[in-house]
């Protein structure tokens, strides 16, 4: 090695040297991650590398480790090796981006949220901009992890720093809509409906084990209408899949207003099977013929 030229240098301008060259060297296991170097991602793993080293060689944003990059590039196989091993999926950078958000925002790889999703990241955290999972998909027109994100339960009222929330993000993007965040959110808020719904019958089936069916019948009978007027149409459908189930026949108005109070809690779907159900007993002549046309077709809209 020419010592002349570090002979020439003070004692402090040659630490500094030193010290910016020992700093420019990045951590073994996030080269080879950032390399999609598996073979040597194993290696050091099995030697006992820290999954969780940190980078701090880069001009901005320190912190970053090696499941933070390969989630970036969408190595998905060593996303796996390095959740594994024990890498925190949760550690954030400095500027706050966890291994989630760079995989929305750069990789847009869905597999990759997927195997995050399962090593249990917070899908709610933000970056120092106060941007979520959910707005980066929608900024990068990423339509199945919108999809996906919406299907976890994320909200898409959430606003960022700047008051800005995923519909926003929307608003120009040619790939998302405002009405298909809307349509998936809906989608999510039925189905956790259904779900409570679900929980409910059978605890009250449970609770009713013992008594007699004719009883059953007049006290779900009760329940329903008393929920029908109060406007309570959870509770009424809940009394309305229990009556259905007993074996006692139900006038055909039932199917009315319980295709009624289905539309109002938005399942369409569900709301026109029992109002055709009405109308294929009732034909023309029903009370409410006219009525159940116009909640089909508000259904359909």
């Amino acid at each position: 090695m020419n010592t002349s030229f570090f002979k020439l240098m003070t004692p402090c301008a040659l630490i500094l040297l030193l010290i910016l060259t020992g700093c420019s060297t990045q951590p073994a296991l996030i080269s080879a991650t950032r390399n999609n170097d598996v073979v040597e991602v194993e290696r050091l793993l099995s030697n006992g590398y820290n999954p969780n080293i940190r980078n701090y060689t880069e001009s901005y944003d320190h912190g970053r480790t090696p499941v933070y990059y390969a989630a970036e590039g969408g190595y998905n196989s060593l996303v796996k090796k390095l959740i594994a091993a024990g890498a925190d999926v949760n550690q954030a950078s400095d500027e706050q981006w966890t291994p989630l958000l760079v995989a929305v925002r750069y990789s847009g790889n869905l597999e990759t949220i997927r195997i995050l999703v399962e090593a249990d990241v917070n899908i709610h955290f933000t970056n120092n901009y106060g941007r979520n999972a959910l707005m980066l998909a929608t900024y990068m027109g990423k339509a199945d992890i919108v999809q996906y994100l919406l299907g976890l339960g994320m909200d898409p009222e959430i606003k960022n720093n700047d008051g800005n929330n995923s519909y926003d993000y929307a608003k120009d993007n040619k790939d998302i809509s405002s009405d298909m965040i809307h349509q998936y959110r809906e989608a999510y808020l039925l189905k956790q409906k259904v779900a409570g719904m679900e929980a409910s019958i059978k605890e009250i089936e449970a609770r009713d084990e013992g008594l007699p069916e004719s009883l059953k019948h007049d006290k779900y009978l009760i329940a329903y209408t008393d929920a029908l007027k109060q406007e309570e149409y959870l509770g009424a459908v809940i009394y309305a899949n229990l009556l259905d189930k007993l074996n006692t026949p139900m006038e055909d108005a039932f199917y009315y207003f319980w295709g009624e109070a289905l539309l109002k809690l938005e399942d369409p779907e569900q709301a026109k099977s029992k109002l055709n159900e009405y109308l294929k007993r009732t034909g023309s002549g029903g009370k409410y013929y006219t009525q159940a046309l116009r909640l089909i077709i508000q259904a359909e809209a």
